[in-house]
């Protein structure tokens, strides 16, 4: 609270700044939701003078700075209502605290009938679903989480804490008593098979745990099909235990699953801080958290944040979690894919490096660095041997489509053709291609494919033709494009695909939607392309202006994904040109379009003399659903 007031005043505060979860909208008068801030505020500061270490205060304390960072962004949307729940709440706390009676609460505790001065739940589940408004969400994306832990049967704990049922002394006669023997041979075998129960679970419990056992394992077999219910049921837990590690990830895990079956982006967020409370108690007091545990919750906040695209958040996390584990192998490997997850190759380079320096065959490091060599630093020698290695390895992770697609490519480049081609023809086997000249990664499987397609299989000849018919105007336009400056006009090739000369490229749609700055300088090419929804919707492709200059060379590559369609509008055509594609020969006309597959590995060569000039229209595969074209990821 003391951090709280603090920043309001604006004095300085020495804590880690966190970026904001969410956006908000605004809502009510900014006079309404200070005072209702102001209010709050003071209500926990009379509750601490009664009660300093109150625990409803310190887990308020999370949301009520959350409130104030979002008023401070000037995202005011739901805010008040929150702040009139939160006051209820200490309301409540202050009351009892005068009246002599518990005060403890706990946010996201259940509901007990039976207890009449506990908040309703319907106070909690608005809080926790308003501090992260699902109407803020960027985007909406589906995640498919790992399967929920099975949990079994808890043996019952043989210090349940009653008392054992009293029997008849019987003291044997005297005159009878034999001597004590040792038993036989099998009886003392079958002794010793009797072992006391194992807790399944004991690795993840603490000692604040072990006496918790019975409802933390209750708590977390209601996770799968009713995350609410346990979700209450940890709230309780952490309402008279609020130090225990396994309820805090129970928490967790409920808000994640709740995510999941929502498909909400703000809950998987919630979920996300409750995991990062596990870690947060470790470094508070260590024994508190069983290593076990701590890496389950880490390693699970770090593929959420990667999900959500929070990178540096999950470096972060990944940071913490080797102060611990300085010698895991798997946990630097993973940091340095979340490296590359972040387009940050040197940082990668560096994790691989230092992996490969204590651990030289581990296959994982060997293909990822490998990779980096060949694709930040266009090191294609070093990057084909350690790719090599890794595959060889058959390591996990190292069976992946990319690698074999960046060692082929490699390969190739390298005038290694004969390997190259071995190399894809393994990939087929293992399923991660097509064929060995249809190599793309991000596929729908049940498409259709050839290498080329006339106008009328691609069911759009009506709108290629229209092309056609203006195909003097559209090449007019892109003649008057050569003239701009570069800074305005067409941009260099940007995949490092050609191996000599000049190829440049402007473009007028990417992704499915229209450059703006771009249109207004070739109106009429971009009209009729809004005319041509295929096209000027098609989220995997591009609407661009190709100019290629004599005397260059194209590398054979392919597309990413089998999902589009290529068209090339011949402009200006010299001879001396040459397109490849599987083991397929074209050329261009000028006014005439041909549609190729760009999936299928192709190769330009350009040998006359003068530049070469076409508009390239990416479609969607005809046989692709409306739904898929809505909902398949852009590239």
């Amino acid at each position: 609270i003391e951090k709280i007031v603090g920043k309001r005043l604006g004095q300085d505060v020495t804590e880690e700044e966190e970026e904001d979860w969410s956006q908000y909208g605004k809502e009510g008068e900014v006079g309404l939701l200070t005072d209702a801030y102001l209010k709050v505020e003071s209500l926990a500061e009379q509750v601490l003078a009664k009660d300093p270490n109150n625990a409803m205060v310190a887990q308020l304390a999370p949301h009520l700075s959350g409130v104030l960072q979002a008023m401070e962004g000037g995202q005011t949307n739901g805010l008040l209502d929150t702040l009139k729940h939160i006051q209820v709440i200490l309301e409540d706390v202050k009351n009892r605290i005068e009246a002599e009676e518990p005060s403890e609460q706990n946010l996201g505790s259940p509901v007990n009938p039976s207890e009449s001065e506990v908040v309703p739940e319907d106070v909690f589940a608005d809080i926790e679903s308003q501090i992260i408004p699902d109407e803020a969400l960027h985007e909406e994306r589906t995640y498919v989480f790992p399967p929920s832990e099975e949990d079994e049967a808890v043996l019952p704990s043989p210090a349940d804490g009653k008392d054992p049922v009293p029997v008849d002394e019987v003291i044997p006669d005297p005159i009878h008593i034999e001597p004590l023997q040792e038993p036989s041979e099998p009886l003392k075998e079958v002794l010793e098979d009797i072992q006391p129960p194992v807790y399944e679970k004991a690795d993840i419990t603490s000692e604040t745990d072990k006496n918790l056992r019975e409802d933390l394992d209750a708590a977390e077999k209601l996770i799968p099909q009713n995350p609410g219910k346990a979700l209450n049921s940890f709230g309780a837990i952490l309402q008279n235990t609020p130090k225990s590690a396994r309820a805090i990830y129970g928490r967790a895990r409920s808000l994640d699953r709740l995510a999941e079956m929502e498909r909400s982006n703000s809950r998987l967020e919630q979920a996300i801080v409750t995991y990062r409370g596990v870690l947060d108690l470790a470094d508070e007091d260590p024994t508190l958290v069983p290593l076990p545990l701590l890496r389950m919750a880490a390693e699970t906040c770090v593929d959420r944040l990667i999900f959500r695209g929070f990178f540096g958040k999950a470096v972060r996390i990944q940071q913490r979690l080797l102060q611990r584990f300085p010698d895991d192998l798997k946990l630097r490997n993973k940091m340095g894919v979340t490296f590359l997850l972040m387009n940050q190759g040197s940082a990668a380079k560096e994790i691989f490096e230092a992996v490969l320096q204590k651990w030289p065959d581990d296959g994982f490091a060997q293909v990822h660095y490998g990779f980096i060599l060949k694709t930040t630093y266009n090191n294609n020698t070093g990057g084909a041997f350690y790719m090599q290695k890794g595959i060889e390895s058959e390591a996990e992770g190292t069976s992946d489509g990319r690698f074999y697609f960046h060692l082929g490519d490699a390969l190739q480049r390298e005038g290694k053709t004969i390997e190259a081609y071995q190399i894809y023809d393994r990939a087929v086997e293992k399923g991660l291609f097509f064929s060995r000249y249809q190599r793309s990664l991000y596929n729908v499987d049940r498409l259709s494919s050839q290498p080329f397609w006339t106008l009328e299989q691609t069911t759009y000849q009506v709108s290629f033709r229209k092309l056609e018919e203006n195909w003097k105007a559209i090449r007019d336009e892109g003649v008057a494009l050569l003239a701009l400056p570069p800074q305005d006009g067409f941009r260099p090739e940007s995949e490092n695909l050609q191996e000599i000369g000049d190829w440049k490229q402007f473009e007028l749609f990417s992704r499915g939607r229209k450059i703006t700055a771009n249109c207004i300088k070739a109106p009429i090419t971009c009209l009729l392309i809004e005319n041509f929804p295929a096209a000027a919707g098609c989220k995997r492709g591009q609407v661009k202006f190709s100019v290629m200059h004599p005397h260059t060379h194209v590398y054979a590559h392919t597309g990413p994904t089998n999902c589009r369609l290529r068209a090339h509008l011949g402009l200006v055509v010299p001879d001396g040109l040459r397109l490849r594609v599987g083991t397929e020969v074209t050329s261009w006309q000028e006014g005439k379009i041909f549609i190729f597959d760009d999936s299928w590995e192709h190769e330009v060569w350009h040998e006359g003399d003068s530049y070469r000039l076409v508009l390239i229209v990416d479609v969607w595969h005809p046989e692709l659903t409306e739904e898929e074209r809505n909902t398949l990821v852009p590239i």
